[in-house]
């Protein structure tokens, strides 16, 4: 009984190790007023949040293009076109007003 429990233990411990985590995919615009505020103040802290609560946080943009600023560039991670949504766990599309 106790190696069946160890068993069953270690096989818990190795199932969740590895599970990938949690993806969610945000989406940026190009071409938006104000980008560089955008990609520092809202892209920049919504990835840091994501990634420190143990999310997979994956860069999307139309284009699939970097987005360069004078102070900021961002490489995205997959063009639009090519998102499965279903591989995703949520979305978020950042916007100034």
């Amino acid at each position: 009984m106790k190696k069946f429990f160890l068993f069953f233990l270690l096989g818990v411990i190795l199932f969740s190790c590895s599970k990938e985590s949690p993806k969610v995919l945000l989406f940026i615009k190009h071409g938006k007023e104000n980008i560089n505020y955008m990609l520092t103040k809202e892209v920049g802290t919504m990835r840091q949040i994501l990634e420190k609560s143990g999310y997979k946080v994956v860069i999307a943009t139309g284009e699939g293009k970097i987005i360069k600023t004078d102070s900021i560039q961002l490489t995205p991670d997959v063009k639009l076109a090519n998102v499965k949504i279903s591989d995703y766990d949520g979305f978020i599309f950042p916007c100034i007003f």
